[in-house]
């Protein structure tokens, strides 16, 4: 039971830090590109 609450709580955070990491990495292209 643990574990199922421990996945639910984890999922969420997974998905923020891919999108927020996708996110980063393509500002940081564009601004070493235009620098």
């Amino acid at each position: 039971l643990m574990m199922a609450g421990s996945v639910i709580t984890v999922i969420p955070v997974m998905l923020v830090f891919l999108f927020l990491q996708r996110y980063y990495i393509q500002g940081v292209m564009a601004g070493s590109v235009k620098g």
